[in-house]
């Protein structure tokens, strides 16, 4: 009886840490993007050479990707270490919300705003953000920690629609928030997850 009590704690423990490192994992790629947007936004201030937006980007999608697929590696042997079995990853329950809010975020959603143009570069951009992570949410994570990633996003594009100045920083202020909250949510859940 003593053996069983034994082994069903050293099981929950594992649970937890495994609980903790996919948390961890999460916020991780949060963070990622988050410094990234910021990391731009300084940088944008300094160096104004033409096609700096795109190369940028495309440098932060393929770090991002290098990034997550780390992390990813990690987590898939922290599983296969406690004898958890490991199945494929759809990667298309990533490229379907993402294309999607590529798609109806960057292009419909401006084209069909009656706005400044500076008013329609901030509403795309939230919803892109908004469209795509709600989509990885629903099809891939359901995490509760994720929430405010694309809630605050969503909500900030009514604001937006309401001002008159300065809306693409505000837009990215808004992300960057929403993007804080899961990261620092995610982090709080890992520990609860440790401490249990």
């Amino acid at each position: 009886m003593e053996e069983v009590k034994e082994l069903k704690n050293i099981l929950e423990r594992v649970e937890s840490k495994l609980i903790a490192a996919g948390s961890i994992y999460a916020a991780i790629n949060f963070a990622y993007w988050l410094f990234v947007m910021s990391l731009f936004y300084v940088i944008s201030e300094v160096v104004n050479l033409p096609g700096m937006v795109i190369v940028y980007w495309s440098g932060a999608i393929l770090g991002g990707f290098v990034v997550a697929g780390r992390v990813f590696k990690r987590l898939i042997n922290l599983y296969i270490a406690s004898g958890r079995k490991v199945g494929s990853f759809p990667i298309w329950r990533l490229i379907v919300p993402w294309s999607t809010g590529v798609i109806i975020g960057w292009w419909v959603i401006p084209v069909t705003l009656k706005a400044a143009p500076d008013v329609k570069f901030a509403v795309g951009l939230l919803s892109f953000i908004a469209i795509s992570l709600f989509g990885q949410w629903a099809l891939l994570t359901k995490d509760m920690e994720s929430i405010p990633a694309f809630l605050i996003p969503a909500l900030a594009i009514i604001v937006v629609l309401t001002m008159n100045t300065g809306t693409s920083s505000w837009a990215g202020f808004a992300i960057a928030t929403g993007f804080s909250l899961t990261v620092l949510w995610y982090l709080h859940s890992a520990f609860r997850a440790i401490e249990r």
